[in-house]
């Protein structure tokens, strides 16, 4: 039994091997397989490149901004109260006398326009800011010390915008806006 299976292997053996030299392309050694071409390409290294001078950045031949502008461009500084000024025993002396000036102007303008108005024993507050070269920046009513008439009201606002503008701050005052607070009390004049 032996001999059937021995026979039957290598029968098997020489079909697989005919099979692979067939698919080889036979026993043929005449073709030969294309030359490898390998190329050498030498690199040369670059010339070094010199760094060129940069050329100068002048300073434009404008001049410069003043501090004022610049100061001024910056964020707005917040009002300083009057009342906080006064506070202050170096600041009241320059303060005291500008505050003065600036009621009697508003007074003033009261007696010439205003004088024959009726007047009922009530009071209007109002706040407003002035700007360093004495320029009206806003104003308004103090709703809670203030009567509501609103005559009363529109006189109070009409004499200050007609007073405006003031004089310049003092230099020791060195702010940009000062925020006021005045009250009107429009009483019968006395005779």
């Amino acid at each position: 039994m032996q001999k059937p299976v021995i026979v039957f292997l290598a029968f098997s053996l020489a079909a697989h091997g005919l099979a692979g030299v067939w698919l080889a392309g036979g026993l043929n050694a005449e073709k030969t397989p294309d030359p490898v071409v390998i190329s050498y390409v030498r690199q040369e290294r670059p010339e070094k490149l010199v760094p060129r001078a940069r050329p100068e950045i002048k300073p434009p031949d404008k001049p410069a901004r003043p501090l004022s502008l610049v100061k001024k461009l910056s964020v707005p500084q917040r009002p300083v109260d009057a009342e906080t000024l006064l506070a202050d025993p170096e600041k009241k002396e320059f303060l005291a006398g500008y505050f003065d000036f600036i009621k009697e102007k508003i007074h003033a303008a009261f007696e010439t326009r205003y004088i024959r108005e009726p007047r009922r024993g009530e009071t209007v507050t109002l706040w407003f800011v002035l700007g360093e070269a004495g320029d009206l920046r806003a104003m308004g009513v103090v709703e809670k010390a203030s009567a509501p008439n609103p005559r009363f009201r529109e006189i109070a606002e009409d004499c200050v915008r007609r007073s405006a503008p003031f004089p310049r701050f003092p230099k020791a005052l060195a702010f940009d806006s000062i925020s006021f607070k005045l009250s009107f009390v429009f009483n019968e004049p006395s005779s």
